[in-house]
């Protein structure tokens, strides 16, 4: 009898450390979506102010026909369909696929200045998908 007690005591030991590594588990995983999500802000970001896009990669143009010009410049914005899967694997395991949209914006004026200054309007270029990989303890571009 006290084999038996001893058994289901050992049972219901295991159940629950099962249960409290599948939280920790679940929780990790919640984690690292997360520092996805700051990951794909910071990228994003990053393409805009250090790339060749957003507005300090704008270009001004002068029209031969009529003397106007027209500044144009490409701005990155994050889009729906980024997620995060399991590889399986130590080294890397999750990778990551960011959606983004490449948006060009434009506008007109007498002047360069003008134009500089806009108003601008922006339209839908290209959709954009790219994979990252999670080494354990970040994201790498």
């Amino acid at each position: 009898m006290k084999n038996i007690k001893i058994l289901w005591v050992g049972l219901l030991v295991v159940g629950f450390l099962g249960c409290v590594c599948s939280v920790a588990q679940a929780m990790d995983e919640a984690q690292v979506e997360r520092s996805f999500v700051q990951f794909q802000k910071d990228w994003i970001k990053k393409l805009n102010t250090e790339g060749k896009y957003g507005e300090k990669g704008m270009r001004v143009e002068k029209s031969p026909i009529d003397g106007s010009f027209t500044a144009k410049y490409d701005e990155v914005r994050e889009a729906p369909g980024s997620h995060i899967k399991k590889t399986g694997q130590a080294a890397t395991p999750y990778v990551g696929t960011m959606h983004y949209e490449i948006y060009g914006c434009t506008a007109a004026g007498k002047t360069a200045e003008e134009a500089r200054r806009g108003p601008f309007n922006c339209a839908l270029q290209t959709d954009t998908s790219e994979i990252f990989r999670f080494n354990g303890t970040k994201w790498l571009y």
